[in-house]
């Protein structure tokens, strides 16, 4: 997976620049007829620029990337001949390192550290033998903790999401 993300945020008088990139590629592989075993290697690369500084009266330019693995284990249950439903559990673990640039001596770096576990429910459609379109629930709960050492930023954080997704897959 290809990801691409401009985003402009406005809260009172502060504005809120952000560009992200991504790339995921993933992998399913069964190893029997219905259990599988499969994962996601994550790398994504973010740049931002925040106003919210009035002592530099300008940009508070912040970048940093983040990666991460997250093994699953799904199981393939086939209701017919041309749909399976294909629940998979999944645990993360990744890591990052982001700096804001407030000027010497008080730029910030901050490297974190997150853990997390998903949920995909999937409908499978078969388009060829190894070809499938999937669309269905992912439900995901993370924690997050950020460390700068020296520094009063240290920031941790959980969150849970949920969305709907479609993807064309190769298994094999």
């Amino acid at each position: 997976m290809l990801s691409f993300s401009h985003q402009k945020q406005t809260f009172g008088s502060t504005e809120t620049k952000t560009t992200t990139f991504g790339v995921a590629p993933s992998f399913d592989v069964f190893v029997t007829k219905h259990l599988t075993l499969g994962g996601t290697f994550s790398f994504g690369y973010q740049w931002q620029s925040s106003n919210f500084d009035p002592q530099r009266g300008g940009l508070v330019p912040t970048s940093g990337y983040d990666f991460s693995a997250s093994p699953r284990v799904g199981y393939w249950i086939p209701i017919s001949d041309s749909v399976a439903f294909w629940p998979r559990l999944g645990a993360t673990v990744g890591a990052s390192r982001r700096q804001s640039d407030l000027g010497a001596p008080f730029d910030i770096v901050q490297t974190g550290i997150r853990l997390g576990v998903s949920l995909d429910l999937d409908l499978a459609l078969p388009v060829t033998k190894h070809l499938v379109f999937l669309v269905g629930p992912r439900i995901e709960a993370r924690a997050l903790q950020y460390i700068a050492p020296g520094s009063p930023f240290d920031q941790d954080g959980t969150s849970v999401a949920a969305a709907v997704r479609g993807s064309l897959s190769y298994a094999f």
